[in-house]
């Protein structure tokens, strides 16, 4: 899975430790992050947010945000992951004074996307991580890619979706599924 993995300034100052743990954690896991950020570019301001940010969630199957510290960057990258509609993960280290309040403005549907833990110790975010991967993979079971099309192909898929009463997505997976079994007809 490819995992965006974000944080603060402040939190990183103060628990590079950590930070570096949850980045091994991942990679030792055989996952990928969507962004280097800790071995690449750490220290970018608020000027590269949006653009540092958006494209790796965007193309992430998950997310995890260390939330220790009220930062803009961390309410930043959460309402993108909710906003694509990706499974996040909010880490706290426990006793951090600027820790987050509850969720209160995020709506029911979209804090079914989110599990959030606190942590005392940097031995327990590896478990922590783990447990969040494995819920990550049993609730996505669907693949995200992005598709370009021509507006011939579009525009037959508006009025295919339309006939149907279903969307332009759920008519390319009817024809992609058609296709398979066709294959695996012809293969047997």
């Amino acid at each position: 899975m490819i995992i965006h993995f974000g944080g603060s300034k402040q939190g990183y100052d103060e628990h590079k430790e950590d930070y570096l743990l949850i980045r091994a954690t991942l990679l030792e896991s055989n996952h990928k992050l969507g962004r280097d950020w800790l071995m690449k570019d750490k220290d970018k301001g608020l000027d590269s947010l949006m653009s540092e940010n958006e494209r790796p969630i965007i193309g992430s199957d998950s997310v995890i945000l260390d939330a220790s510290f009220d930062a803009y960057s961390i309410g930043f990258q959460l309402a993108l992951a909710i906003t694509y509609q990706r499974p996040v993960l909010l880490l706290t280290r426990a006793g951090t004074p600027s820790m987050p309040k509850e969720l209160a403005l995020i709506n029911k549907k979209d804090k079914k996307l989110i599990q959030s833990y606190t942590y005392s110790k940097p031995d327990e975010i590896i478990e922590i991580i783990k447990k969040f991967l494995i819920w990550t993979e049993q609730t996505s079971k669907l693949a995200r890619f992005n598709i370009e099309l021509d507006k011939k192909l579009d525009n037959y898929l508006k009025m295919k979706a339309r006939i149907n009463k279903t969307s332009k997505v759920l008519e390319i997976r009817k024809l992609v599924q058609s296709d398979l079994e066709q294959y695996l007809n012809e293969k047997a």
